[in-house]
């Protein structure tokens, strides 16, 4: 069976930097901050707003999933997530 490419071919496209970019760069160039940064950033947050999250969750329109891999670090009791 031939596996094919749904991905759109356009030169200079955000899913071709995404794939030929780091996890770093990928994450300055979204949000303009490092990993560690936004990591730092969005715990800040949520520690003041006291928001505590587990179980399962699904963000849409997640991007580059930059706020999806820091929700994944910051609680542990998030058992999957889908984006």
């Amino acid at each position: 069976m031939e596996r094919k490419n749904y991905f759109i071919k356009v030169g200079g496209s955000f899913t071709e930097k995404l794939l030929t970019s780091s996890a770093e760069q990928v994450a300055v160039g979204v949000s303009y901050m490092t990993l560690s940064e936004h990591l730092s950033f969005v715990s800040e947050i949520l520690n003041k707003l006291e928001i505590n999250l587990e179980g399962e969750g699904m963000e849409i329109g997640a991007g580059a999933s930059v706020l999806s891999n820091s929700l994944v670090r910051i609680f542990p009791n998030i058992k999957k997530y889908m984006h």
